[in-house]
């Protein structure tokens, strides 16, 4: 889910006018409100560690491919070698 994703889903979220529209007092009102920043938050967090965890692994995969051409280019230099 991208950010921009995340911010939609933040502004689709109750308001404050809206709680108010629901005659909640100004105490549930805030605990809502808090309750609800935390939460977005740690979703925010989460984003951001996934969205390291795939740069890490894409990191990962073009590191494999690279060790993966020396390999073959050492087996090519053997075989033209006579050593296999």
């Amino acid at each position: 889910m991208s950010r921009l994703e995340i911010k939609n889903i933040s502004a689709k979220v109750p308001e404050k006018d809206i709680l108010k529209g629901l005659d909640l007092d100004r105490d549930t009102i805030n605990t809502i409100m808090a309750e609800h920043g935390k939460l977005i938050t740690e979703a925010k967090e989460k984003i951001r560690e996934y969205e390291d965890e795939i740069a890490e692994l894409k990191g990962a995969g073009d590191k494999s491919k690279e060790i993966q051409k020396e390999l073959d280019d050492l087996k090519k230099s053997v075989a033209d070698a006579g050593l296999y």
